[in-house]
């Protein structure tokens, strides 16, 4: 799932697109369901509650 976010990120970048001014969607290729990726911008809002950890 991350190689294809990153996949779409990347793409749109190298097509001009800002994903932190206009965050990529993608549609997911078996659920046809949409994901938003803006939580992958660099301006996204800070989450106080996280462990700030990659242990997640």
């Amino acid at each position: 799932m991350v190689g294809l976010f990153l996949t779409a990120i990347i793409d749109a970048c190298e097509s001009g697109r800002d994903h932190d001014t206009e965050p990529v969607r993608l549609t997911l290729p078996r659920t046809g369901l949409a994901v938003d990726l803006a939580h992958y911008s660099r301006r996204r809002r800070i989450n106080r509650d996280s462990s700030f950890s990659v242990m997640g």
